[in-house]
């Protein structure tokens, strides 16, 4: 597929009022056929909605300030870096093949929305928005997918300590070692209803150096 800039659809239909460095007003290219966001605005005073672009593969080219921003539907994104450093309000990702938070907002004002996320297996560049999560991943599954951070190492315990409903789990494991570390995930991920998937299973997925767990099935 050749690629199609965002920059290339301004100048097809007429929106070259978007090819500036700061637009004060709201972008909108949502249900473009698009390749890339390659020209777009560096900076969006209001919202930037780039929703249902299905050839849309990565954010490269994405504004770095945005007020909200939104890849609703955006089913062939991976990877949410390349996207804008601050957000003043909101970001939805939902309906994406994200498969973590990697380049998710350092300054988020509103919620971080992302739903219907199937491939979603860490909140790694993520959990310091925690507190701001808008998902519909259940609670023994958001613990699960933490405890498969810690094990994996993609965060530390010490990341953990200023959100209440992980509190424990910042308490259990802030003084532990790398083993009792592994030991501990194990044995609570299972509390709460999961396992590690098996070797042959995690070779099938072709998940590198990352053990993530399942649910049990009962």
């Amino acid at each position: 597929m050749s690629e199609y800039t965002f920059e290339d659809w301004c100048k097809e239909t007429g929106n070259e009022k978007y090819l500036v460095k700061e637009y004060k007003g709201t972008v909108n290219c949502s249900g473009t056929t698009i390749t890339s966001l390659k020209g777009a605005p560096e900076k969006v005073e209001n919202n930037f909605e780039c929703e249902l672009c299905h050839n849309l593969t990565n954010l490269e080219g994405a504004p770095k300030i945005v007020g909200s921003i939104s890849y609703f539907k955006c089913k062939n994104i991976e990877s949410l870096e390349g996207g804008p450093e601050i957000v003043n309000w909101n970001l939805d990702c939902s309906w994406t093949s994200i498969t973590s938070l990697k380049g998710a907002p350092k300054h988020l004002g509103g919620w971080l929305t992302f739903r219907e996320c199937k491939h979603l297996i860490s909140f790694e560049g993520g959990i310091h928005l925690l507190n701001k999560f808008d998902t519909d991943i259940d609670r023994d599954e958001m613990f699960a997918i933490i405890l498969s951070d810690l094990l994996n190492g993609k965060y530390k315990p010490e990341d953990l300590k200023d959100f209440k409903k992980v509190r424990t789990i910042y308490n259990e494991t802030v003084d532990l070692s790398q083993t009792e570390l592994e030991n501990y995930c194990s044995s609570k991920a299972n509390n709460f209803g999961y396992e590690l998937i098996p070797e042959d299973l995690k070779d099938l997925l072709m998940i590198d150096d990352f053990k993530p767990f399942r649910k049990i099935e009962e």
